[in-house]
């Protein structure tokens, strides 16, 4: 949970906890394979977000709040 949320903030874990839940219960309505969905979301995340989604946004607006003044 911490992992895809973003550590070292209150909201980050609480956010990828409920990510978790929400893809848990969309994919698991279409498939019994949703813990590898799970897994492969688990696996993006860390390879293209090191620092969790919300780690990630935050660097992202401030590069586009430093570009812009």
């Amino acid at each position: 949970m911490v992992a895809m949320g973003g550590p070292g903030t209150l909201v980050g874990p609480a956010l990828g906890a409920g990510l978790i839940v929400f893809l848990k219960n969309f994919v698991s309505v279409y498939t019994k394979r949703w813990l590898l969905i799970l897994g492969g979301v688990y696996i993006c995340v860390i390879l293209f977000a090191p620092q969790g989604i919300l780690g990630t946004l935050r660097d992202k607006t401030t590069a586009a709040r430093k570009e812009s003044a």
